[in-house]
């Protein structure tokens, strides 16, 4: 998987992720979003959480894309069979919502159930 966008890393210390990650969000410009689609392979624009470490993880607001890169945005590529993906349906606003109660879920039911293992990434 090819991502194009943008990055921050986010603390998961007291579970600051949780409201810190929607502020990133509203601090996507209309432009950016429109930026970010026109990469995109279909999907739109997507949240990504990558490459955990330092009590924390790096989290993407981008596209799959097979595009270049520009030169203001950034680039990760995924190797294959090392991600899944979790579609988010629910309100967004106000907290907790969809986003939160999905990550709780991830860690709490599918990843212990899955077969999988975390990665823990650096």
């Amino acid at each position: 998987m090819h991502i194009i966008g943008f990055k921050k890393w986010f603390s998961t210390e007291n579970d600051s992720q949780m409201t810190e990650i929607p502020k990133m969000w509203d601090s996507v410009t209309e432009e950016m979003k429109e930026k970010i689609t026109g990469l995109s392979n279909n999907e739109g624009v997507v949240g990504l959480c990558a490459d955990m470490y330092d009590g924390g993880f790096d989290y993407w607001i981008g596209c799959m894309s097979d595009d270049k890169c520009p030169e203001d945005l950034e680039e990760k590529i995924i190797p294959a069979s090392t991600w899944a993906v979790f579609e988010i349906i629910g309100p967004m606003r106000p907290l907790p919502n969809a986003m939160q109660d999905i990550w709780k879920r991830i860690y709490s039911e599918w990843l212990p159930n899955s077969g999988y293992e975390h990665a823990m990434l650096h």
